[in-house]
């Protein structure tokens, strides 16, 4: 069930964030059991083109607790450049829902479907030389699911530590709790045959 409060927070208690639009920015109030998601209208206006992309959501920026850490999340590596500072040569880590959404990106070579299939907390760089993670956390999820795939990375300025002040100021829409960082994801090169442990 989903409840839309007066001060447009949206407690989530099943499966599915909503479609619902907010419109305003309220002083976030920390939950008291239940996941809440706040939503502030997005600083720039941008366009996407990707046929997995939610309108009103693909070039937002939310933070929110993922399988790894406290991060950022959107289908717009632009906005997350611009707003980590970070050189625009580096990239990103696709999160993806299903391995059906991760084959509609890349080809995963066929000795290692299994690995890839059964991983959890692990980032996968595929012989094209993008890197994927297949989440299994139920409450990142939540969200993957709602956007099929988007980028994520850490919520701090590029070679700085996190910071959450700053990590909430640049976020268009803020999933709460924020916990603490759990262990960062294993990493894998993945050959045609061989397998390279990175992390």
């Amino acid at each position: 069930m989903l409840k839309d409060s007066p001060n447009h927070e949206i407690e989530i208690h099943d499966s599915a964030l909503s479609s619902h639009s907010w419109t305003s920015c309220k002083t976030i109030i920390e939950p008291t059991g239940a996941t809440q998601i706040l939503h502030k209208p997005p600083k720039y206006k941008h366009s996407t083109n990707s046929k997995h992309s939610i309108s009103g959501f693909g070039d937002s920026i939310f933070l929110t607790q993922t399988d790894t850490t406290v991060g950022f999340v959107s289908q717009n590596s632009c906005r997350l450049t611009q707003v980590k500072e970070r050189p625009p040569n580096k990239h990103y880590i696709r999160a993806v829902n299903s391995l059906r959404t991760l084959t509609h990106f890349t080809r995963i070579p066929s000795s290692h479907k299994k690995r890839v299939r059964r991983a959890r907390r692990t980032t996968f760089i595929m012989p094209s030389g993008d890197s994927f993670r297949l989440i299994r956390e139920r409450g990142h999820l939540l969200l993957i699911n709602r956007l099929t795939w988007a980028y994520t990375t850490s919520a701090n300025l590029s070679g700085e530590p996190y910071d959450e002040a700053f990590a909430r100021e640049a976020a268009d829409i803020v999933i709460t709790p924020l916990q603490t960082k759990r262990n960062a994801s294993a990493i894998y090169r993945l050959g045609k045959n061989r397998l390279k442990r990175i992390r």
